[in-house]
């Protein structure tokens, strides 16, 4: 006996981002309902057609929505200021952010019809060709083929590391979190174990560039004056310190970091080959550095934890193959400087989420739920 098929009506281009509906497990349908009904309608990836007239729709509505952001910010600015604690201006900044999701939605003009999904999913209006941007359907080509290369040895645990040591208000601080006191180093390692849920996250023993003797080299930068490593340099170091069972290793130090001798500065940096890299706390940035106003970094404050958790993620995800993301606002996006790279969202988009739970087999529900658990979530 002969079956028929349902009518595919995905479009090739959908078929290649988020692959195609009728044929997908029911944890692929939970990422890709949303992805799909707000990229079908994104002019910058998947209909060129009616290009002008949606990107006419969306920055009319990216400009209420700033309005209407800019008039709740105005009435609880105060309220963080004003927070003495950690533990507050940390809750604080929580309960505005909650209030503004709540409250702002973002409409895309369809062909037909006036389609709402939530901010925290815009697409981006970008000019890359899908064929240049990395989809689920690309990256899983490219795991696959490493797993190949692994012999399909499972590794599930992520290594953290100091390099070198820390000032004394670092290693002194504790915040408390679910009736008991945490180092800012044991806060990272509980929030890393929530956003790669299903993977075990651990500290090794601090290194020390100098007992070890790695030839990294440095300098002093011509504007600011202030120390900075060659991130590179730490690349095929790392892997030597990273125990048998470490999928990747992430160093963390106290200097500031850069990319390459014609560059300025970098927050951070990962090898996927390696499956290292590092990141810092970015006290000195040049492109908003000045000698007179500039203050290092002297106690641990909401934007230090915020940096420090929001780098860690988004390196560690390139160690799982992840580039930059090009199709939503995302923790994955690409940045210009440390103000754009902290103005973009802790969360990761459907198509990002995706790929880390193809890896990582977490629970959809269970995952968002314990990352709202995290004092320092967003």
């Amino acid at each position: 006996m002969g079956s028929t098929a349902s009518k595919d009506t995905t479009s090739p281009q959908q078929k290649f981002l988020i692959g195609n509906l009728s044929r997908k497990s029911d944890v692929d349908l939970k990422f890709y309902q949303l992805s799909y009904h707000c990229l079908q309608n994104s002019p910058s990836m998947i209909d060129n057609r009616n290009r002008d007239r949606k990107r006419k729709g969306l920055e009319k509505n990216r400009k209420q929505i700033q309005k209407s952001q800019g008039k709740h910010v105005e009435n609880e600015i105060n309220h963080l200021e004003h927070c003495d604690s950690l533990e507050s201006r940390l809750k604080a900044r929580k309960d505005v952010d909650e209030k503004l999701s709540q409250n702002i939605s973002h409409e895309c003009v369809g062909d037909d019809a006036l389609i709402t999904f939530p901010d925290l999913f815009v697409p981006i209006l970008g000019t890359k060709k899908l064929m240049c941007t990395q989809t689920y359907v690309a990256w899983r080509s490219i795991m696959d083929l490493e797993k190949l290369k692994s012999l399909f040895v499972k590794k599930r645990t992520i290594y953290l590391v100091q390099v070198d040591s820390f000032p004394d208000f670092l290693s002194n601080f504790r915040i408390l979190f679910d009736s008991e006191e945490m180092t800012l180093f044991e806060l990272a390692q509980t929030f890393l174990q929530v956003f790669f849920t299903g993977m075990r996250v651990k500290w090794i023993e601090e290194v020390s560039i100098a007992q070890k003797k790695w030839n990294i080299n440095s300098r002093h930068h011509e504007k600011t004056g202030k120390f900075q490593y060659l991130v590179t340099d730490f690349f095929p170091l790392l892997p030597k310190v990273c125990p048998k069972d470490g999928y990747c290793i992430m160093g963390l130090t106290w200097a500031d970091l850069y990319p390459k001798e014609e560059l300025n500065f970098v927050l951070g940096e990962a090898h996927n080959p390696f499956k290292s890299g590092m990141v810092s706390f970015g006290r000195f940035e040049p492109k908003s550095y000045n000698e007179e106003t500039h203050k290092d970094v002297t106690s641990v404050t909401t934007e230090v934890v915020w940096k420090l958790l929001k780098c860690l993620s988004h390196e560690l995800c390139h160690l799982f193959g992840m580039a930059h993301c090009d199709f939503f606002s995302c923790t994955m996006n690409g940045s210009g400087s440390v103000g754009e790279a902290m103005d973009q969202p802790l969360f990761l988009c459907p198509v990002c989420t995706r790929k880390l739970q193809h890896i990582c087999k977490f629970d959809i529900l269970e995952r968002y739920e314990k990352i709202g658990t995290i004092p320092c979530g967003d």
